[in-house]
């Protein structure tokens, strides 16, 4: 199924959210809330593993108030880096299977 991700481009406006984007956001909230043991292929193909640590900002601030499709999805790196994704960039990888529970 093709992911509304790219649709955000519209100025002003969110793009709608179908069945499959709420299913893979949902997927990433968990993934999130529960600390889980993740994998994801970085842009370069590289599979990559770390640990969700939850929803936050781009500077690890909780965003409580916010639209969770604003928000980024914290990773600690197995070199216990920090790494923070978009949660609707995040979305799409989980819909293109890119995206996993460990």
């Amino acid at each position: 199924m093709e992911s509304t991700h790219d649709d955000a481009r519209i100025v002003g406006r969110k793009p709608k959210l179908r069945t499959w984007d709420v299913i893979s956001l949902a997927t990433v909230i968990n993934l999130a809330g529960g600390g889980k043991s993740i994998r994801w292929l970085d842009a370069s193909g590289d599979i990559q593993v770390g640990v969700a640590r939850g929803l936050t900002d781009e500077n690890a601030c909780t965003m409580h108030e916010a639209d969770v499709r604003d928000m980024f999805l914290r990773i600690t790196t197995m070199g216990f880096a920090d790494r923070y994704i978009p949660v609707m960039h995040a979305a799409k990888l989980v819909g293109d299977g890119a995206l996993c529970a460990d």
